[in-house]
């Protein structure tokens, strides 16, 4: 039994690090959209902080979905996730049903044009991905 839940795991430490490496170059390949993306939710007041907190998002996904793919350390790939999950539910839950003007719509995973309640939700769902999975390993 043991052994086809760690299988089942990876698979899913896999899945996700799939769904997180997809997200972060797109990130990467248009990088001057996620800045005016991020600074249109105005959760920051701040360009500068936009400007920083872009770069540091971008890296924090690459790292998370190596680490999930690989499967490394259960603790890492657990505090990775919660930190950009938290950051990515706090952009969304501040711009509920605002629409962006300079968002291009290309990340419609952590950052959409318009923010609802479906995106704070499967925002979340990958949250509570992260503490299950966790969990599991744990017990394992």
């Amino acid at each position: 039994m043991n052994e086809i839940l760690t299988i089942l795991l990876k698979l899913s430490y896999f899945i996700l690090g799939v769904v997180f490496l997809k997200s972060a170059l797109s990130k990467l390949k248009k990088p001057y959209q996620f800045f005016l993306a991020l600074k249109d939710y105005q959760f920051f007041g701040h360009r500068k902080i936009a400007s920083f907190l872009m770069p540091f998002l971008i890296s924090l996904e690459f790292i998370l979905a190596i680490s999930l793919i690989v499967s490394i350390n259960s603790l890492i790939i657990f505090a990775l996730g919660m930190i950009i999950q938290t950051v990515y539910l706090s952009l969304l839950f501040f711009n509920l049903n605002k629409v962006s003007v300079d968002n291009c719509g290309c990340f419609m995973l952590n950052i959409p044009k318009k923010v609802s309640i479906n995106n704070i939700f499967i925002n979340f769902m990958i949250l509570f991905l992260f503490v299950l999975f966790y969990g599991v390993e744990n017990r394992i």
